[in-house]
């Protein structure tokens, strides 16, 4: 038996895979830049007490110069306008015994997002396990971690 199956099967109700929009769908909203996805989980697994994210971002390009206004008419629906860079990431999140237990963002990965992957569940477990092996985080019982950057996150469950 695999790893993947195998945590599945030992975890039970704390092994949650979610897809809230289509790889597909992803491509699109990424082509498209459109801001209103920037900070969408769009891929999530848990796995015990760690989880991957993948979080549709914004780079929030600033803008060089400030818009050309013909006359001396402003047009005000764009003076605060920032051209936006819209990618996707993975990160890490834990549930830590600093937090009570609660989830907590660890670490962002440099991993690309393969929109194209045939599995993306397993993909994903692939990573996040490897990343938990290499930084001695546990599956099954909360995590004791010192480290600073570590914020509450809020999520469903």
């Amino acid at each position: 038996m695999e790893m993947h199956e195998h945590m599945k099967k030992e975890l039970g109700e704390s092994y949650e895979f979610d897809v809230a929009i289509a790889p597909k769908d992803v491509k699109i909203i990424l082509e498209n830049n459109n801001p209103i996805y920037s900070d969408e989980v769009v891929f999530s697994l848990l796995v015990g007490c760690v989880g991957i994210e993948a979080t549709i971002l914004d780079r929030c390009v600033s803008r060089d110069e400030p818009p050309e206004t013909d006359s001396k008419v402003i047009e005000l629906a764009n003076l605060n306008k920032i051209p936006t860079d819209l990618f996707i990431r993975y990160d890490v999140i834990i549930r830590a015994k600093q937090a009570s237990g609660r989830w907590c963002s660890y670490e962002s990965l440099d991993t690309v997002v393969d929109l194209d992957s045939e599995d993306i569940e397993q993909t994903m477990f692939d990573i996040l396990f490897n990343f938990a092996q290499s930084q001695g985080l546990s599956f099954t019982e909360l995590n004791d971690i010192d480290n600073p950057r570590i914020r509450l996150i809020k999520k469903k469950k």
